[in-house]
């Protein structure tokens, strides 16, 4: 199983409010696990749960569609997941460089 997202970073995700991702769950709307008292939703799921909802948009199966047909079904926008993860390429580019740097202060 990959990483299990909070309700807080699925909302985000979403670019809805953390109320209507419970409620979802809740509902059995939304794919998702209840740890003791805490949602979680398997990331893979929640990919595979948009996936099916642009699906289900009607779209024929034999019709392709453009980048940005696909992105207006999305509930956040393209720019907004690529930012995403522009932060969290940059945020384990400066974690790994701290780490080269200690393991050179150690050794020289």
């Amino acid at each position: 199983m990959g990483r299990l997202l909070t309700v807080r970073e699925v909302a985000q995700r979403l670019n809805v409010s953390q109320r209507l991702v419970r409620a979802m769950l809740r509902e059995g709307r939304l794919p998702g696990l209840k740890l003791t008292r805490m949602w979680r939703v398997p990331e893979e799921s929640l990919y595979g749960w948009i996936s099916e909802k642009i699906s289900e948009s009607g779209q024929p199966s034999g019709e392709r569609k453009s980048a940005r047909g696909i992105a207006k079904h999305l509930p956040f926008s393209v720019e907004q997941f690529l930012e995403e993860k522009r932060e969290q390429v940059t945020f384990e580019e400066e974690r790994l460089a701290h780490l080269v740097d200690s393991v050179a202060e150690r050794s020289g």
